[in-house]
């Protein structure tokens, strides 16, 4: 069984208020610089669950997905009630250090991810939320720690808060959202794909006339050639005239990528005919091209990088 973290900013904290040992009351209350340890632990969940939900972002994220977990949390919080019980000052330093360097830092491998784990911690654990009352933690100014008050009331800011968290509570372009969405359609159709029925059974005949249709519907889109040698003699090659040079290469380059479509085509629809003698390979062409999806290793490969071009003009 595996235990994943909530869906949602919001979520997240909520999660992280419900859990032990923050919802023990005399845990909460018995802090010898409560207001200070409020502040700090509701700027410590938030940390919490932003180094959580930057991972829905992909590597704009992190780039390593690390998996962050409530024990790193439960032992984050129980070090500042120790080390605010046991200093009458703030230490913002040695709390820093153990959270950003040991708890969360010890499963940062990658260099870059360390520096912006540290960083996105010195916006929750500083001076400023402890004595400013109007510290925000993003420019809508809709997130920041609440006042000193009883353990309920910060569940019912916490609750107050939206449902989806924008991109600029993780300090990022309004279009990282783009990122994120797209990971999630991807996992969704992929999750539904992958109930389709991989062959066999009273059905298998309409598959194969679907895969008919696919592999003779590829052959039958494929463009006429190119007549290279009428190209090189109405443009020939001049010093004045650098572009007719690489007219002429572009077209055989669309050309050997056009033959090698239709050779690969070709095998493909062959081996279709006769799927289950196939290597696993080409059993997964084969289920590919049921779901509408197309291997990277085969014409994905053969693809140009642009779809400017149009091959039915003349020369």
């Amino acid at each position: 069984m595996t235990n994943e973290p909530p869906k949602g900013l919001k979520m997240n904290l909520v999660r992280s208020y419900l859990a032990d040992p923050i919802c023990d009351s005399e845990f909460f209350t018995s802090c010898k610089q409560p207001a200070a340890f409020k502040k700090l632990l509701f700027g410590l969940c938030f940390f919490h669950a932003t180094v959580q939900e930057r991972r829905q972002f992909g590597p704009l994220g992190w780039n390593i997905p690390y998996e962050f977990n409530e024990t790193d949390l439960r032992i984050s919080v129980q070090q500042l009630h120790m080390f605010l019980n046991q200093y009458e000052e703030l230490p913002i330093d040695a709390v820093s250090y153990l959270t950003g360097e040991c708890n969360y830092g010890g499963r940062v491998t990658d260099g870059h991810d360390r520096r912006v784990i540290i960083g996105i911690l010195e916006n929750y654990y500083n001076h400023s939320i402890v004595n400013d009352n109007d510290y925000k933690f993003s420019d809508s100014g809709k997130y920041f720690a609440p006042k000193d008050g009883e353990y309920d009331s910060y569940l019912e800011y916490i609750k107050s808060l939206p449902i989806l968290a924008k991109p600029e509570v993780f300090n990022m372009h309004a279009n990282a959202d783009i990122t994120k969405d797209q990971k999630e359609t991807n996992m969704l159709f992929d999750s539904i794909l992958l109930t389709e029925g991989t062959g066999g059974g009273g059905g298998s005949g309409d598959k194969d006339e679907m895969l008919e249709e696919v592999s003779a519907g590829i052959i039958a889109k494929l463009p006429k050639s190119f007549d290279t040698e009428a190209a090189l003699r109405k443009y020939p090659t001049a010093y004045k005239q650098s572009m007719n040079t690489v007219l002429v290469q572009e077209m055989a380059g669309l050309m050997s990528s056009w033959i090698a479509s239709e050779r690969l085509s070709l095998t493909y629809r062959r081996r279709l005919r006769v799927w289950w003698s196939c290597p696993r390979s080409w059993r997964k062409y084969r289920q590919l091209s049921l779901t509408a999806r197309y291997p990277n290793s085969g014409w994905a490969t053969l693809t140009r990088p642009s779809n400017r071009w149009d091959h039915t003009s003349t020369i």
